[in-house]
């Protein structure tokens, strides 16, 4: 059991400098969960990964390039779907989006603010959107001490979900 269910903040400048969080960033917080298993009967997605390592470098395009990198290396790259985490601004975001030109971006922290357990609600969002199809989804974040995070997995096929069920 994982996870992580989040509430958004107001603006607050305290938790704002606490967290290192962009002047246009909201505060979150909570938990949710997702329950692992190596079964995968029924299951809603697969965990392809999950890998921390040092930053190579705080400019924008050599750290996209070398989470590219990391990322080209465990899967495929036609229709993935890259999760930004809080730590990753605008600037890290274009260049990432350039160093993968065939990924979609798709924003979620509006839909929770930013904490620690964000990525919990991405993964969650992501695996129980409706879909026709397998995706594959990459939750990246960067954390205070210039270590990188990544976490690769699938979202099955799930066309019987309603939209109206799933939204944040």
């Amino acid at each position: 059991l994982v996870g992580g269910v989040d509430e958004r903040h107001p603006h607050d400048p305290i938790q704002q400098r606490r967290f290192t969080l962009a002047p246009d960033q909201q505060y979150g917080e909570g938990s949710a969960w997702l329950y692992l298993r190596h079964n995968p009967t029924n299951a809603l997605g697969c965990l392809l990964q999950v890998s921390l390592w040092p930053q190579a470098s705080a400019v924008p395009d050599l750290w996209a390039r070398d989470v590219a990198a990391h990322i080209a290396d465990i899967c495929p790259m036609d229709g993935l779907q890259i999760l930004p985490g809080f730590r990753v601004d605008a600037k890290q975001r274009t260049s990432l989006a350039a160093h993968l030109p065939n990924a979609v971006m798709q924003p979620y922290l509006e839909h929770c603010g930013c904490f620690h357990t964000a990525a919990a609600f991405a993964i969650a969002w992501a695996l129980h959107r409706p879909r026709q199809k397998p995706e594959v989804f990459a939750h990246v974040t960067r954390d205070t001490t210039g270590h990188n995070g990544l976490i690769l997995f699938t979202a099955e096929p799930n066309a019987t979900r309603h939209a109206e069920d799933i939204s944040p």
